[in-house]
């Protein structure tokens, strides 16, 4: 009798999330995994919601090491390629009373992502940054997802110079349902689009001229403001931080709490408030990305 063949339960695919795993090196030589689609996409993944990474590392130690690391997650790698020609991403990153600045480097693994051949009609949500649209490749692998999926698209604007310019806003902008930014990038957004200069003015105009659902600004310490296509304006300060380490990561935590929110037909108010609630707690700890799963638990 011929051998059984091995059946493999098939993968729910939940959101979809495209672009750069990298590792974030700090001043002490300590190597940090990160990457804002990474970051958000294992946020998602210790929620329960089945994500689906897409994104591209090197033949490398550290190519290595990164999908050992997601599998040890339990998160699904099928949507990560691995380039021939160019290394694993990585980003200086320096610390100037806790707040990050970073310094991106080009032609990294990254760069080369690629949609893999699967059936993403499924997905329910798209995330996209800004970052790894920087290469002409990116882009047009990009628009093949959106027309693979058909799943509105949450774009989480991350403006690194020189890696961004006005056509890569208004790429995105006219695909995205959901927009978020933080202060600074949306006075940058404003400028670049001839918009008005005051935040509120500036996301109503967004929300207008590019008929997003929503528009989501972060402000730090403050914490944050959900503008809705209605007319509707909900705002959320975090809880106070006791124990600051960093705030590498600490969007992305609140990007990941919105997406989840968004999945589980939560109101804008309760998403808010969950979301800077987790984002103050990611502070507490260095790096972008828990170890634990126990970390989770508030949020489920």
């Amino acid at each position: 009798m011929p051998a059984a063949q091995e059946i493999r339960p098939i993968r729910p695919i939940g959101p979809v999330l495209f672009g750069e795993v990298l590792f974030d090196v700090f001043p002490d030589g300590s190597h940090v995994l990160g990457g804002a689609p990474f970051n958000v996409a294992w946020h998602l993944h210790a929620f329960g919601c089945h994500p689906l990474f897409i994104s591209c590392v090197g033949a490398d130690d550290a190519g290595d090491e990164i999908l050992a690391r997601m599998a040890a997650w339990g998160m699904r790698t099928d949507g990560i390629s691995r380039s021939l020609s160019r290394p694993t991403g990585t980003v200086s990153v320096s610390l100037i009373n806790g707040q990050p600045s970073f310094l991106i480097i080009p032609d990294q693994a990254y760069d080369e992502l690629s949609i893999p051949a699967l059936d993403l009609s499924p997905a329910p949500l798209l995330y996209c940054g800004s970052l790894c649209l920087r290469s002409p490749h990116a882009r047009s692998q990009f628009s093949l997802l959106c027309d693979a999926s058909h799943a509105p698209l949450f774009v989480d604007i991350n403006l690194r110079p020189p890696f961004w310019n006005s056509d890569i806003l208004r790429f995105l902008l006219a695909r995205a349902a959901w927009f978020k930014c933080n202060s600074d990038e949306l006075h940058s957004i404003a400028s670049a689009l001839s918009l008005p200069s005051s935040d509120d003015l500036a996301a109503r105009a967004l929300i207008a001229q590019f008929n997003l659902r929503a528009l989501i600004l972060t402000l730090g310490a403050h914490g944050a403001v959900w503008y809705d296509s209605n007319g509707a304006r909900f705002e959320k300060s975090p809880p106070p931080i006791t124990h600051l380490a960093d705030t590498v990561g600490a969007g992305d935590a609140f990007s990941a709490v919105v997406i989840h929110g968004l999945l589980s037909n939560l109101t804008p108010a309760d998403i808010l408030s969950q979301a800077v609630a987790f984002a103050a707690r990611i502070c507490t700890i260095q790096g972008a990305i828990p170890s634990s799963p126990a970390f989770y638990a508030a949020i489920q």
